[in-house]
């Protein structure tokens, strides 16, 4: 197979192709991946065989939880997407082959993690298409639904959509996109169908949002945001509706699933991209971290997000400066922030948790490891698996 290295789409577009925060079921996941407890055209290559690697013994972080190694993926998946299937097991698709060119070997597209030997398997089958800063949606029939992304070959923004199906291990083509895009995100809504909000194309930042139908398999175009949003967290709050959270201008926006409408409510006090925010146990959100457009400047601040008075307020900030961290839900209630890139233009290994109940955050020690352009998922146990940016895999076990 020959792999040309294309042009990624313009930062001019916006710094839009990043990692991006996005909701299931109303359970905060990054890049599709975090939930409580909770075709097939072959690519030819040549794969390397995974050395089995053992789950390491976690070492203590200051009293705030302990991280530990676990498998090593075959593929860095950068700016790819995981999501928590049913069988507890972890998916993660898409990367960036032009990581690989040169190196003569082509590894898997996607992946499965197995949280009981701590190794990572290979899907038997590849994916339709191989994209990255695409989102992952697990589905009411506990397959995933892949949206969008960039296409690593083309260099563009893609209308393909594809299911994995546990069940086989096998990808399939699905309804297209009506509009190509890449740095979206998606959230599924109680009706069982999947809301894609924003991203961008080689034409620009994208205002429209489009439904998925599992029964149909297709797509129908909903009512636009009326900023846009690029790499912006999605949140299916208590009260039904979506909220996605920043992008341009700062402006934050509601979605009702009844009318296809959506409707502003409260900006954050700062503009801020590539941020990562979770739904907090009391039906408040969280957003935090994320940089300053134009500027570049990076964020330690942290805002909540009342439903109930649809205002934004700041709350205690981070130590450390960061974007393309992500933010998980813990089952204690806390919010683990962990790695995203610092001041320095490095990945960082350090990570927070934030408490609801005090507003402050502290420190959740440092991963084994530096990540950006990572997902995290909550595991079943109440571990959050980091993986995503290198091969290296990390999981967080909470005090």
């Amino acid at each position: 197979m020959t792999i040309e290295n294309k042009p990624f789409l313009s930062r001019a577009t916006h710094v839009a192709f990043r990692r991006r925060t996005v909701l299931l079921a109303g359970i905060p996941i990054v890049a599709g991946a975090l939930l409580p407890l909770q075709t097939t055209t072959a690519l030819a290559k040549s794969r390397p065989t995974p050395t089995p690697t053992a789950t390491a013994t976690p070492t203590p972080s200051s009293g705030s939880g302990s991280w530990a190694s676990t498998g090593s993926m075959a593929m860095a998946h950068s700016h790819g997407a995981a999501a928590l299937l049913n069988s507890g097991q972890v998916l993660i698709a898409g990367d960036n082959y032009i990581n690989y060119l040169g190196s003569g070997v082509i590894p898997p597209t996607a992946e499965v993690y197995n949280p009981t030997t701590g190794q990572w398997t290979a899907t038997t089958g590849e994916m339709v298409e191989l994209v990255n800063n695409t989102t992952a949606t697990r589905l009411a029939n506990g397959q995933v639904l892949v949206a969008g992304g960039q296409d690593n070959f083309a260099g563009t923004a893609s209308a393909t959509a594809q299911i994995y199906d546990p069940s086989t291990g096998l990808w399939t083509q699905t309804g297209r996109l009506n509009v190509a895009r890449a740095s979206h995100s998606a959230v599924l809504l109680p009706s069982g169908k999947v809301l894609v909000v924003g991203g961008a194309n080689s034409s620009g930042q994208i205002l429209s949002a489009e439904l998925f139908d599992l029964t149909s398999g297709v797509w129908a175009v909903t009512g636009s945001t009326s900023a846009t949003h690029s790499n912006d967290p999605l949140f299916l709050l208590g009260n039904g509706l979506v909220l996605v959270a920043g992008g341009g201008n700062g402006v934050s926006e509601l979605f009702n699933p009844a009318t296809g409408v959506w409707t502003l409510t409260g900006s954050l006090n700062s503009i801020r991209f590539n941020h990562a925010g979770s739904l907090l146990s009391d039906g408040r959100v969280i957003v935090a971290g994320g940089e300053a457009p134009f500027t570049g400047a990076l964020y330690t601040s942290a805002e909540v997000y009342n439903p109930t008075t649809g205002l934004w307020t700041l709350t205690g900030s981070m130590s450390t400066a960061r974007y393309d961290l992500t933010a998980t839900f813990l089952g204690n209630g806390k919010v683990l922030a962990a790695g995203g890139v610092g001041s320095s233009g490095f990945a960082l290994s350090s990570a927070e948790l934030y408490d609801p109940t005090t507003g402050t955050w502290a420190s959740a020690g440092n991963m084994p490891a530096p990540y950006s352009s990572q997902t995290a998922t909550r595991l079943g146990n109440g571990q959050v698996l980091i993986a995503g940016g290198i091969t290296n895999t990390s999981l967080y076990s909470p005090s």
